[in-house]
């Protein structure tokens, strides 16, 4: 009898358990397909707001793309594109409500969309102190003309090229000086006559 009483037990726990298993998977199932399902309304719609010129271009900085749009369940959002990896996401007041790694080929259409439409801006840059800013967010972040900063540059590389030059002038001048006292040295040990025709041409024109 108290074999039985155990094995009944036994069954109502395994049992039991099975049935918390199944309804454990079955709503994750339905989570995991509720997810997709909101991350594929939200994004469907920014791709419709980027192609009807619904969206913003705000800035870039490095290999991050910013772009502001409004969408239904959330209004105004910043669609954040990072370039080097090819991935998206959607924050709501510096709050990341979505990404897109599980949204499959849509993604793609995503990203082309933005190049198309933002091209010009996303390139449209200056680097200063190996920072990459967007020349618009640049003059409206540090009210400065990014095209100054590009004629500082410029006038920079040309006075470290100016230096690069005047020091390859000093070595090849100590080259010669050099190539110089080794034929000196020679017509003193055999004598002016016995110079190579290259040598003494060498000599003739540096030897003011």
């Amino acid at each position: 009898m108290m074999i039985i009483m155990l094995l009944t037990l036994l069954a109502g726990f395994l049992i039991g358990w099975s049935s918390n298993s199944l309804y454990s998977k079955f709503s994750i199932h339905n989570n995991n397909k509720k997810i997709l399902h909101d991350t594929t309304k939200q994004f469907s719609e920014v791709l419709e707001n980027i192609k009807s010129n619904k969206a913003l271009f705000k800035s870039r900085v490095n290999q991050t793309v910013y772009i502001t749009t409004n969408i239904k369940d959330y209004g105004d959002v910043e669609l954040v594109y990072l370039m080097d990896k090819k991935d998206i996401a959607l924050f709501k007041e510096n709050k990341c409500i979505y990404t897109s790694h599980i949204l499959g080929n849509m993604i793609s259409d995503i990203i082309t969309s933005i190049r198309i439409k933002f091209n010009n801006e996303i390139n449209d840059t200056v680097e200063v102190l190996g920072i990459v800013f967007s020349k618009s967010d640049f003059k409206r972040m540090f009210k400065m003309d990014p095209n100054d900063i590009e004629k500082h540059q410029q006038a920079i590389n040309k006075i470290q090229e100016d230096q690069k030059s005047d020091i390859q002038k000093i070595i090849e001048k100590n080259e010669k000086k050099l190539s110089l006292n080794d034929i000196l040295d020679k017509i003193g040990e055999v004598g002016y006559n016995n110079l190579t025709p290259d040598e003494k041409e060498f000599l003739k024109n540096n030897s003011n």
